[in-house]
Formats: structure tokens, C-alpha cells, sequence
């Protein structure tokens, strides 16, 4: 029979100021906030998150692509290196849904533990001829 491990509730370092919920004042001076922010930092449109979108698919593939390569340059088989993956997880800013105009986009590249940073530092090259087409094409 396993042990039972004692339920835990999570303690915060701080008290709340309130518990209460927002007042009408509340309430009004998150709306002003959020018109000014509007006003001083203007979201992204539609379009501008649809390429922000493409870029990072094209990125994610790009990232794929060399994995794969990598993997052929260490003389694993096609298809080890064809399913060995890599993928590109957004963090900061662009993770919480702050699109701000222009702004950068954090990406964190996670890859297989035998792919290592002296591989990327030293052999990622993207080109322009970068094509989607080629031996590790993805999916």
C-alpha cells in the first residue's frame, strides 16, 4: 500500500491589499488605462499577427529542417533523422499577448539532446535558398 503524501495548499509571500472585488472606481481606471494604452501603444492588426504567424511557422520549419541535417552529419539513418523533430516555443511578451507593433519575438529552440549548442553555433546557416522542399522536409 503507497503512502499518502499530505494534501498542500499553497501559501502566498504576501497578503492581498483586497480581496474584495473591483469598485466602480475600480473598474473606471482600468478602462482609462487601457484607452491610453491604446492610444501610446498601438496593438498589432490582424494582418501584422497573421505574418508574425508565418514567420515563426517558417522559422519553426527552417529549425526542423537543420535538426534534421545535424542528424544526417552524425550519420544517424533517414528516418531517425527525419522523426528526430525540433521545435520553437515563443516566450516573453508575444507568449502573454502583448503584440505590440515592432516588437521582437522570444523564442526559445528546443532540440534533441544529441543536437548541441557547438551544432548550432557552428553550422546553423540560414540562406536564401532555404527551401521547403528539401532531404528533411517537414510534414
Amino acid at each position: 500500500m503507497a503512502a499518502m503524501t499530505p494534501k498542500r495548499t499553497p501559501v502566498p509571500h504576501v497578503k492581498p491589499i483586497s480581496e474584495e472585488p473591483p469598485s466602480a472606481f475600480d473598474a473606471a481606471c482600468s478602462e482609462r488605462l487601457e484607452r491610453l494604452l491604446e492610444d501610446l501603444v498601438p496593438r498589432e492588426s490582424a494582418e501584422e499577427q497573421r505574418k508574425r504567424a508565418q514567420v515563426l511557422a517558417t522559422l519553426s520549419s527552417i529549425f526542423r529542417e537543420w535538426v534534421c541535417s545535424v542528424c544526417l552529419s552524425q550519420g544517424l539513418p533517414d528516418d531517425v533523422a527525419n522523426g528526430a523533430g525540433g521545435q520553437v516555443f515563443t516566450s516573453g511578451s508575444y507568449r502573454l499577448g502583448l503584440n505590440e507593433r515592432g516588437m521582437d519575438i522570444d523564442t526559445i529552440c528546443v532540440a534533441p539532446r544529441f543536437v548541441t549548442r557547438v551544432d548550432f553555433f557552428d553550422s546553423l546557416k540560414v540562406t536564401p535558398s532555404w527551401r521547403p522542399d528539401g532531404p528533411c522536409a517537414a510534414d
